[in-house]
């Protein structure tokens, strides 16, 4: 197990995971599925940690010990930068992991995103640069860049920034199995679960969570990957979670992490929504 030096500490980031208040898989456009989603920035956490390097390159270490390939998202985001800014990058990377691998909580996509941000303000590039880098990292990395919550569409790198939420609070659990998001996909195909497009139910969403209507919010909320969960655990999980008080349970993205959702203040929840304006303050943005 490689740890993470101490002299690092003093230039954490905290890359904020995501959860998807609703989520409609609106069928295929290309190489890419149509969603249409409520994301909301939640107070579950990875620490990256950056320093520049006097050598060329990128050296990188994690918690736990992650190949350094195309598959790494902070690769990709290095890769693509590079090719942006026609130069080498000197850096060493350092990853501590606590938000699960394939949970639906945009993990990989969240790093990238803390990532990005950091080295567009050391380059000075704007942000439509670096927006346009993300889009081409993952289709979560774009709204990581500024959190809070928004409204996705395209494939999720079409925002609309609303306003941020109250601090709901909420649970978090994770099944001790990982769900392929491209299989979860072929499985909405395979199955013709695919939705049509309702824009009007996301916004009547937002109103309802902005006005503390709950009853109306948990008539709305929805998940088109609840349809074709195959994993007993994660069933089992959610349908335990019925009757818990919360406003509602979901399924997170693809999953396999369900949340339930409680009131402000209610202290009932681990965790909390995060606005834009904490992550750029966590981050020095």
């Amino acid at each position: 197990m490689v740890k993470i030096n101490d002299r690092f500490s003093h230039k954490v980031l905290k890359a904020f995971a995501k959860v998807n208040l609703h989520l409609q898989v609106c069928g295929l456009r290309g190489n890419f599925h149509e969603i249409i989603t409520l994301f909301q920035t939640v107070s579950l956490y990875d620490e990256l940690l950056i320093e520049r390097s006097n050598s060329r390159g990128v050296k990188f270490i994690s918690e736990p010990e992650l190949p350094w390939d195309f598959n790494n998202s902070l690769y990709r985001a290095c890769f693509y930068l590079e090719k942006e800014i026609h130069e080498s990058l000197s850096l060493k990377l350092a990853l501590k992991k606590h938000i699960p691998f394939a949970s639906g909580l945009g993990g990989g996509s969240a790093d990238a995103a803390t990532l990005l941000s950091a080295l567009g303000k050391t380059f000075n590039l704007p942000f439509r640069v670096i927006y346009k880098i993300a889009c081409k990292v993952g289709s979560d990395v774009p709204f990581l860049l500024v959190g809070g919550t928004a409204i996705g569409l395209g494939r999720g790198e079409k925002l609309i920034f609303p306003g941020d939420l109250q601090p709901y609070e909420l649970e978090l659990f994770f099944p001790p199995v990982g769900i392929s998001t491209s299989e979860a996909y072929s499985l909405i195909d395979r199955g013709n679960h695919n939705e049509s497009a309702d824009l009007k139910k996301v916004f009547e969403l937002y109103a309802a969570l902005k006005n503390c209507e709950y009853t109306k919010a948990a008539s709305i909320s929805k998940n088109t990957f609840e349809k074709v969960i195959c994993e007993a655990e994660i069933l089992n999980r959610l349908k335990s979670l019925s009757g818990n008080q919360a406003i509602f349970n979901r399924l997170s993205g693809s999953g396999s992490t369900i949340f339930s959702l409680y009131k402000p203040g209610s202290g009932k929840g681990k965790y909390r929504f995060v606005s834009s304006d904490e992550v750029k303050r966590a981050n020095g943005i």
